[in-house]
């Protein structure tokens, strides 16, 4: 399964989050973010997820989804909508192509 972004280093990494964090949003940013939250749930994780920035812990209940091509966590939504995250080119095309 593919990945929308290198989630490991992104959520390992602060200097990572902030060379793919924008001031400008994404061009079609809701319909990425529409995409994104839509996914299927393939697993639960037993916790909630933090902020790698601010270290705030991030609403909702930790869960990995898919759309069958790509795979995510549940938190890349919420990095894409505060921090302007840019994910990785292939999957956005893939999104605007749907």
């Amino acid at each position: 399964m593919k990945q929308v972004c290198d989630v490991k280093k992104l959520l390992s990494d602060k200097n990572y989050i902030r060379e793919i964090m924008s001031e400008t949003p994404l061009k079609d940013k809701s319909k990425i973010l529409n995409h994104l939250r839509k996914g299927t749930i393939t697993a639960a994780a037993a916790g909630r997820a933090r902020d790698v920035i601010s270290g705030e812990i991030i609403d909702g209940e930790l869960t990995y989804l898919t759309d069958g091509v790509y795979e995510w966590r549940s938190d890349i939504p919420y990095y894409v909508d505060k921090y302007n995250v840019r994910l990785n080119d292939d999957f956005i095309h893939y999104v605007m192509s749907a």
